[in-house]
């Protein structure tokens, strides 16, 4: 049975609707619009998915800074366990209990920003910011060299220290001893 429509998008002459007539589609023809409408909205929510994951895997790259998936001033216990292990400086607590401290707040980091949290440890960082400062980077102490305090940090993730995952699927953060380029997220 044809219908008849009178509508504004179709064809208006004179201020009145002009009719149209419109047969039916035929089951066929409706299963392939239905089919083409279907295969358009896979698309569409493809290219949506798509984009979101692109958005979130940028913006997880710039959130390893201080404030973000890092702390201001990170792994305070590991400062104390780097130096405590290779200067002899520091509080007079047992290796194991400052490890264990130092291994907790460094897990408490998502994997892909351990080695970035390490490098701030070792060499500072400033955070995003209209005030602000360098943060993070462990001091300059007398009679202990730096560089074996950087060898030492690097090893921190590895099975004898931590035994924690990176981003870069290594044993340890080579980038911190100046070797290697630190894997970007």
């Amino acid at each position: 049975m044809p219908l008849t429509w009178c509508s504004s998008i179709f064809q208006v002459t004179n201020a009145n609707c002009t009719k149209k007539s419109i047969e039916r589609p035929s089951t066929g023809e409706l299963m392939a619009s239905s089919s083409s409408s279907s295969h358009r909205r896979l698309i569409l929510a493809a290219a949506v998915l798509l984009s979101v994951l692109a958005a979130a895997s940028a913006s997880a790259g710039t959130s390893c800074v201080p404030g973000w998936a890092i702390p201001h001033n990170p792994l305070p216990s590991c400062r104390w366990y780097v130096t405590s292990r290779t200067c002899g400086i520091g509080p007079r607590l047992p290796w194991p209990e400052l490890k264990r401290r130092c291994c907790r707040e460094l897990a408490d980091i998502p994997a892909y920003c351990r080695c970035t949290a390490l490098s701030i440890l070792m060499d500072g960082a400033i955070p995003p910011g209209p005030d602000a400062q360098l943060e993070g980077r462990l001091e300059d102490l007398p009679g202990c060299p730096r560089e074996v305090q950087r060898g030492f940090a690097a090893t921190l993730v590895t099975e004898a220290e931590c035994n924690l995952a990176t981003i870069s699927g290594v044993a340890e953060c080579p980038w911190i001893l100046g070797g290697g380029t630190m894997p970007s997220k």
